[in-house]
């Protein structure tokens, strides 16, 4: 992982609360704090790590998976699998990811 240009990280989808408070992986709001704030103290330039959602709509676990995200996911050299339904599905789709607890 020597380049950080190429970095993603796949969540499951937007939460109702995220919805209702506009905040996106990006804005650095509820789910995203933490993990903003763990590459932050690795000192990585956070315009160089892109986030995106696997599942259509908004809530809480599996959902239809978003054709669009899946073919964005496979530019990416790096791919961060967000959480067990999210690996479960990458695997599916024959994406590598690294997983990781969320």
């Amino acid at each position: 992982m020597d380049s950080l240009t190429n970095w993603l990280f796949v969540g499951e989808r937007q939460s109702p609360r995220a919805r209702k408070n506009n905040v996106t992986w990006e804005s650095k709001g509820l789910a995203s704090k933490q993990l903003h704030d763990a590459l932050e103290a690795n000192n990585v330039d956070l315009s160089s790590v892109k986030f995106c959602n696997l599942y259509l709509g908004f809530g809480f676990g599996k959902g239809r998976i978003s054709r669009k995200s899946v073919q964005y996911i496979k530019e990416f050299d790096v791919v961060f699998g967000m959480g067990k339904l999210v690996q479960k599905d990458l695997n599916k789709l024959g994406i590598d990811h690294i997983p990781i607890i969320h």
